[in-house]
């Protein structure tokens, strides 16, 4: 029941920060709230999608975790938060743990979507792609054709805001799997009804091939 309760508790969290007023507040200004987000985002399963992470035997069940990473997403979405959050140790350890392969698709989804969040910072882009090997790694990873869509345009966007940094892009394109990733997301989707919108895996992948190649795409 204790992790139920806890589910529940940061899933009205992870509502309350919806609202950008106290999103932008909860990170810095909240007592508590950012502590109580790192120990709820850790993984305590030891990276493997058990039973006993899924109902609650655990200390962090998949439900806190996820809601917890859920919760750390929106609020790197704010550029008051970004730099000090991408400045915590803490918070890098629990999104390279969260976006691992062995991790639940929820999870993982929402660890690569608070790096794509904080790739929208230009200085944050920069400090990714030089720096942050570990982070690249779990990107290209989510990247692959081989992984489920709604976890791909997450990474594939990613890598488009990293693009956006004129600095990245000469080594980005040189790098074989960053290339290989972007290539592969750029292959047209056939669709099973006709849209007017481009699907946005092929979309992304559109954008940071234009941006590192400097071939301006339809």
């Amino acid at each position: 029941e204790t992790n139920i309760v806890r589910e529940q508790a940061f899933g009205i969290l992870c509502n309350l920060a919806r609202n950008q007023a106290v999103a932008q507040k909860m990170w810095k200004r909240i007592d508590g709230a950012k502590d109580l987000l790192l120990e709820a985002s850790e993984d305590t399963n030891d990276g493997k999608f058990t039973m006993k992470a899924k109902f609650g035997a655990s200390k962090n069940s998949i439900g806190v975790r996820q809601n917890a990473l859920e919760t750390m997403s929106l609020l790197a979405a704010f550029e008051t938060n970004q730099i000090q959050m991408f400045n915590n140790d803490f918070v890098i350890e629990r999104i390279i743990s969260g976006a691992g392969i062995r991790q639940p698709q929820t999870v993982r989804r929402f660890a690569l979507q608070t790096i794509r969040h904080l790739s929208l910072n230009d200085e944050i882009a920069k400090l990714m792609w030089n720096r942050s090997p570990k982070l690249i790694h779990i990107i290209m990873e989510g990247g692959k054709k081989t992984v489920v869509n709604f976890i791909r345009v997450e990474a594939i966007e990613t890598i488009a805001n990293l693009a956006n940094i004129s600095e990245n892009r000469n080594s980005m394109w040189q790098n074989r799997g960053c290339r290989n990733v972007v290539l592969s997301a750029c292959e047209v989707v056939v669709l099973p009804t006709n849209v007017d919108t481009t699907p946005p895996i092929e979309a992304a992948g559109l954008k940071a091939l234009g941006l590192l190649t400097g071939v301006k795409m339809c």
